[in-house]
């Protein structure tokens, strides 16, 4: 079973064997989940950023997470995130309301009915970017362009020196929203479709890219330093806890002695451990047995990257899980029969 460190952090290996007596470890390996939420409840909580003394922004890609809690839609646009510059209001703003609205420099660039439903009480990866050189803005609905339009404040410059302020709140209503945001970064660049898409799909909150001028390590730091109720982490999410156990239905015979005994059935060959939808975590026999690997030979590559495809039981809103694949008799072969079930139990 993988231990989920304080550090949020995960490192844990298992052995996978086929029924032909191949074996491959699925490793875990300092894959950087989400380490926080910023948890806003009715009350008009915010959280305010600065944005230090840089040159005038001529591109940038904002991107976040955010869950709403289900909850009734008065009139009024949600307000996710808003930067204003000390000169200047609305210099950047996100919000929704039937349709979203991305506003740089006071003026709405891009309208679009191109928005999932926000109150399903899932978690969802929004990005927009805009360049001033064709005025090109683009808004990334998990990790896929949905809308790029040009023409949209071109030779605009993005005001420098002021304050992010990240909420859920209704701009025209005395009633905020209760959710969680997470992840919230603002490069001063343009990140390209495949790492906006890999962000999504790795749940990497966008530490390690150049030009950043919101840092989400910074800002969930700073909440975590100042002891503010409105972060939370992983630990104090542990109220949906999900044991997952994986018992074999017919036996897998092995050859070549890899392991001393071959696998029964009714074998107990597995037990995962679901930690709250922000550290979901899955386990290589169960998902390559369940035929959930999306694994492609690549010539004779020993290490290799494999994604765990999403909508696996157990693993909640669409989480995607990297690992690397140690082929330790130089191939993988195809993926092994369906031969495993499943059972799923709330723990205690």
């Amino acid at each position: 079973m993988g231990i989920i460190p304080s550090t949020g952090e995960i490192t844990f290996s298992l052995i996978c064997i086929r029924a032909n007596g191949l074996m491959f470890a699925w490793t875990h390996e300092n894959i950087r989940l989400f380490d926080a939420d910023i948890v806003f409840k009715p009350n008009k909580s915010s959280v305010v950023q600065p944005i230090p003394v840089l040159d005038p922004m001529n591109e940038f890609t904002a991107c976040f997470w955010v869950r709403l809690d289900p909850l009734p839609w008065p009139v009024g646009s949600v307000v996710f995130l808003n930067y204003s510059a000390h000169e200047k209001h609305d210099e950047i703003v996100l919000e929704y309301q039937t349709t979203v609205q991305f506003t740089v420099g006071a003026n709405t660039i891009l309208r679009s009915n191109s928005f999932p439903n926000m109150d399903d009480g899932k978690r969802k990866f929004i990005c927009v970017q805009w360049e001033n050189k064709d005025g090109m803005t683009s808004l990334y609905i998990n990790g896929n362009l949905v809308v790029n339009v040009a023409n949209k404040q071109k030779d605009y410059k993005v005001l420098n020196s002021g304050d992010v302020r990240l909420e859920l709140g209704y701009s025209s209503a005395a009633q905020d929203l209760s959710g969680r945001m997470t992840c919230v970064n603002i490069w001063d660049d343009l990140l390209s479709t495949q790492t906006i898409l890999r962000l999504y799909r790795a749940h990497d909150c966008g530490y390690h890219p150049n030009n950043l001028v919101i840092d989400w390590q910074k800002i969930s730091t700073k909440l975590r330093d100042m002891g503010s109720p409105l972060l939370v982490t992983p630990s104090e999410l542990r109220n949906d806890q999900v044991i997952i156990t994986t018992t074999c239905t017919k036996p897998q015979l092995l050859h070549g002695q890899i392991f001393p005994e071959a696998v029964l059935v009714g074998q107990v060959i597995s037990i995962t451990e679901v930690v709250s939808e922000l550290q979901c975590q899955d386990q290589c026999l169960r998902a390559q047995a369940c035929n959930a690997f999306n694994i492609e030979q690549q010539g004779t590559t020993i290490k290799k990257t494999c994604q765990l495809i999403s909508g696996v039981t157990g693993v909640k809103g669409n989480h995607v899980s990297y690992g690397r694949v140690f082929d330790r008799q130089g191939m993988i072969k195809a993926l092994l029969t369906p031969s495993c079930s499943e059972n799923r139990e709330n723990s205690p």
